[in-house]
């Protein structure tokens, strides 16, 4: 027992100097917090809802589960139709709307074309304003029987017919009236990236004896692939998801069945499996984006190698893109605005553009209706606070899904894509069902402008994340490795090296968010109340009233001017423009 003690003495370890401070927690890496509560809000505002949909779409009749909803669906030829309708409009639009795109923005941010400024307005007009106010003006354009460019060809040919011939209550005309909106959103997301790439390459091709058209297509275009694969994802998505204009010209899609499912027969359940069978085809999208770019580096043409960016000059060609860009200034934005903004001021719309028929009326009511001011408010309140939520949290998203090693990042991908190709009536069911139907309740949600806002953001994080996700592929990872190397934190090197870099590409995404949240009409349509009325569904409400084409017009022509406020204020406070400019803007023609 007397050799115990100096053992026990023996095994202590040695006291710590006087003076020295305690031993600390390993302490967490604000970086770490920053991703889980991103990844955090991504699941309430995605997975929750599509959880719920889900649920709902495997109910029963007796309170059970079950597939009965999905026996449903590939037994009704009507479905079926639908869906095929679906599938045709939405590749037609994707693959036109990178068709159009891309030569426009390669050709405005770096070559000599002819009209830039216009083709830069027409696509902030074209983005700006909701797809369905096109629809009404091209109705009075196109319309079999008396749109005015029908009247015009009879006349012209000396036809005795009363219809035709062009008829924009078909496929076709769907796909012509979506494409202006998706055509902006492609060439608002390939823009930056076209505006940053270094020229040293084209210069190198050309040097090497090829012509400007194919220093375009060897060099140019294959750098920005990843742009015009995820501009043709969420053109496709966009055209899949679809609902007013559809609705309008009477064209039996997926989103319009869906609607019918709730509005017409009350099946919530039916409702929800078409809009699990769009989630699918949402996700076989992304599968096939996603091994696209598998090889994302070669991609990237901001390194930390000195960089020049050049115009090109296309001799003769600047015309043929000039031609282009007028074409689609005429088409998707003069012609069809123009008119909504003459109908706006007309007493009666058949009466003619006649001095007599002129009137304020129209304006008058819109600006001194209370219940259109208060949904003008809302609008403006939940399309800022959306499209900030989406600009933050996309780029934090996209960052840990293209610059970090975590796991499950694959399906953090998957996730933020899928609320696109769902349509905004099916998303609201879910987002209904996921706050009454859960503990979720408790948190008051429902009949308020915040489950609104949660159905805004989950709709439309993924403009937020794929925007900032093209323009992160463009930065190469040694100037992050360099600031680590340096002994800066990975959140010092993501606030001051990272995000300098992508900062128009983040601007572009809140843009992105707001004029989509502004004007967002099919998930209003179920979530919105007496007192949570949105510019969009008073605008509905207006068209389906007395004289609603005219109000309707007037109030879509300041829905306009209010979005073209906002956006000009962003790119003011940001510095950078909607549309920005080519390296040597001051010199280009209109």
């Amino acid at each position: 027992m007397g050799n115990d003690a100096p053992t026990a003495v023996a095994d202590r370890p040695p006291a710590p100097p006087a003076g020295t401070p305690p031993a600390r927690r390993p302490r967490i890496a604000p970086i770490r917090v920053v991703f889980v509560v991103s990844i955090l809000l991504l699941l309430y505002f995605v997975a929750f809802p599509l959880a719920g949909m889900l649920v709902q779409s495997l109910r029963d009749g007796e309170g059970g589960f079950g597939l009965d909803g999905y026996l449903q669906f590939v037994t009704d030829e009507r479905l079926l139709s639908a869906t095929w309708n679906t599938l045709l409009v939405s590749a037609a639009t994707g693959i036109g709307s990178v068709l159009i795109a891309t030569p426009l923005a390669f050709g405005v941010a770096r070559t000599n074309m002819w009209g830039k400024r216009l083709v830069r307005l027409a696509v902030i007009i074209c983005f700006a304003s909701p797809p369905f106010l096109m629809t009404l003006a091209y109705i009075f354009i196109a319309g079999p029987n008396a749109g005015y460019l029908n009247v015009f060809l009879r006349w012209l040919f000396s036809s005795t017919a009363t219809e035709g011939p062009v008829d924009i209550f078909s496929l076709g005309g769907f796909v012509l009236l979506a494409l202006p909106n998706t055509v902006a959103l492609v060439f608002i997301i390939m823009l930056p990236g076209f505006a940053n790439m270094d020229s040293s390459q084209e210069e190198a091709s050309r040097i090497a004896g090829a012509g400007p058209l194919e220093t375009i297509r060897r060099v140019s275009l294959p750098s920005m692939y990843s742009g015009m694969m995820a501009g043709g994802l969420l053109s496709f998505s966009n055209a899949l998801a679809m609902f007013a204009t559809p609705q309008i010209l009477g064209i039996d899609v997926l989103t319009v069945s869906m609607r019918r499912s709730i509005l017409t027969d009350g099946d919530f359940r039916l409702a929800a499996t078409i809009a699990a069978v769009s989630a699918v085809l949402s996700m076989s999208v992304l599968f096939l984006y996603r091994r696209s770019i598998r090889a994302g580096a070669k991609f990237q043409t901001i390194t930390g190698k000195g960089m020049r960016v050049g115009l090109i000059d296309l001799g003769r060609g600047r015309h043929l893109f000039g031609a282009i860009g007028l074409l689609y200034v005429l088409l998707g934005a003069l012609v069809p605005y123009t008119l909504m903004v003459a109908i706006s001021f007309l007493r009666i719309p058949t009466d003619g553009f006649t001095l007599s028929n002129l009137t304020l009326d129209n304006y008058a009511f819109v600006l001194g209706d209370e219940v259109i001011q208060l949904a003008l408010v809302n609008s403006l309140v939940l399309g800022v606070s959306a499209a900030t939520v989406i600009a933050v949290l996309g780029f934090l998203l996209a960052f840990i899904i293209t610059r970090t090693e975590l796991r499950g990042r694959a399906f953090l991908d998957y996730l933020t894509v899928i609320p696109v190709g769902i349509a905004g009536t099916a998303f609201a069911v879910g987002v209904i069902v996921s706050n009454l139907e859960t503990p979720a309740r408790a948190l008051g949600l429902y009949a308020t402008l915040s489950i609104l806002l949660v159905a805004y953001i989950g709709r439309y994080i993924p403009f937020g994340v794929r925007t900032a996700q093209v323009a992160l592929l463009q930065v190469s990872r040694d100037l992050s490795e360099a600031s680590r190397v340096t002994g800066a934190s990975q959140l010092r090197t993501l606030w001051h090296i990272t995000l300098p870099l992508v900062k128009g590409g983040i601007i572009y995404a809140w843009i992105l968010g707001f004029v989509q949240a502004f004007a967002e009409i099919s998930a209003s349509a179920i979530l919105s109340g007496p007192t949570t009325q949105v510019a969009a569904t008073a605008l509905l409400g207006l068209w389906q009233g007395t004289d609603g084409l005219q109000r309707a017009s007037a109030l879509g022509v300041v829905m306009f001017l209010l979005t073209l406020i906002l956006v000009a204020a962003a790119q003011r406070l940001s510095g950078q423009g909607v549309v920005p400019n080519s390296p040597s803007s001051r010199k280009e023609s209109t």
